[in-house]
């Protein structure tokens, strides 16, 4: 019992969810003029039950935007190395500094590990195949019959840095993001790509599995407002975490 509970606690944390029904895969549209951007389309999925959806990530120039729908999405601003997350419903917005998140998630990590529960432990392997004419180095963690697969670029897809700002702006069990102490913070020095990763434990009787793939690099002609964050828009940064960066998307 004490074993099932260690691995579905670390699939937690590696990120697996429930996800909706599969989408059309297209960047998320808006009307005005139009820039050339690169659309990476990454499909997630889980089973059972079997669910799986394509999100969209648009890259132009320094500014980079996840979220395939127009009610919650992230800009990611490579120059001012801030990520903000935008709240299209309540019409909200908020902006924080990457330093400040690195320094977060590095206490979350440090932080001690309830009830004696192991850490994850593993790295690349060595192993590399070609994805699309680049080379994908693997990395292999385990914790008891959990397991995590990722295959990682040299070639930072979505720009320098990008890699660092997403693992740090995602969402983390902070009572037991220590399990993942060893492997994130060999995971926040690197700056590729994750072009494929699976996760798999046991459970009932079976196993549960979410994978994340990259499926097409595509240029495409999207809407410069994609990338800018509404004038009427409230600002709901904690002052403590405030920056004139990012704020405002501009050519």
């Amino acid at each position: 019992m004490r074993l099932v509970k260690v691995v579905a606690l670390a699939a937690i944390l590696s990120g697996c969810s429930d996800a909706p029904a599969e989408a059309p895969s297209s960047a998320p549209r808006r009307t005005g003029p139009t820039v050339e951007a690169k659309v990476l389309t990454i499909r997630e999925s889980s089973h059972p039950p079997t669910r799986a959806f394509l999100s969209p990530i648009v890259v132009w120039g320094s500014k980079v935007r996840i979220g395939a729908d127009l009610d919650h999405w992230r800009l990611f601003d490579l120059e001012a190395e801030t990520v903000t997350w935008v709240d299209d419903i309540a019409g909200t917005y908020r902006t924080v500094r990457v330093s400040d998140l690195v320094s977060r998630r590095q206490r979350q990590l440090r932080a001690a590990v309830p009830g004696g529960i192991p850490l994850l432990e593993g790295g690349p392997t060595g192993r590399e195949v070609q994805v699309e004419g680049m080379a994908a180095e693997q990395w292999l963690m385990k914790l008891g019959g959990y397991e995590r697969e990722v295959w990682l670029t040299k070639e930072p897809l979505a720009g320098e840095g990008f890699f660092r700002m997403w693992l740090v702006s995602e969402p983390i069990n902070e009572a037991y993001a220590g399990v993942l102490r060893n492997v994130e913070g060999a995971l926040m020095r690197q700056d590729g790509f994750p072009v494929y990763e699976r996760s798999a434990f046991a459970w009932e009787g079976g196993e549960m599995v979410s994978r994340r793939r990259l499926v097409s690099i595509a240029t495409r002609q999207v809407s410069a407002s994609l990338f800018e964050i509404p004038a009427e828009y409230r600002d709901v940064t904690p002052p403590a975490l405030r920056s004139d960066g990012g704020r405002r998307s501009s050519s």
